[in-house]
């Protein structure tokens, strides 16, 4: 999707939704990715602001800047009061819904990234079984 801010054109305080409906099939939205497209001197406000925990952290970023968080974290973007802001948006829809899950499959990817090359030969296919047993086991058909 384009989205274009004019002045006076903010976008509340907001998590989003959890079934984008599209027309090849709903998708659900597990990664929210914010395309930045104008350059940040062509605007006036409209940071995009996500809440992390107990603070926030606002982006105004070059064109070409992408900006990837887990769409249900709490995010609005600034009212623009001079110029013109334009972002593309996308979703992302992981294999593996469950969100716990979901990070226990990438920090184990991440071991076996890390630590494959070490890693006695023998427990390599052992460890890469797992990873696609729990795929089996976890993962939203195709």
């Amino acid at each position: 999707m384009l989205a274009r801010y004019t002045v006076g054109m903010a976008y509340g305080t907001q998590i989003d939704t959890a079934i984008l409906p599209l027309p090849l099939g709903p998708v659900r939205t597990n990664l929210s990715c914010t395309i930045f497209l104008s350059e940040p001197y062509e605007y006036v406000g409209g940071a995009l602001r996500i809440v992390l925990g107990d603070r926030s952290v606002s982006f105004k970023e070059p064109p070409g800047t992408v900006v990837i968080y887990p769409s249900t974290t709490l995010h609005e973007v600034e009212k623009v009061t001079e110029g013109e802001r334009l972002v593309g948006l996308t979703f992302v829809q992981s294999r593996i819904g469950d969100v716990e899950r979901r990070m226990l499959m990438y920090e184990l990817n991440e071991i076996a990234a890390l630590e494959g090359l070490s890693m006695r030969l023998e427990n390599f296919p052992r460890l890469q079984g797992i990873q696609a047993n729990l795929m089996r086991r976890w993962a939203d058909a195709p």
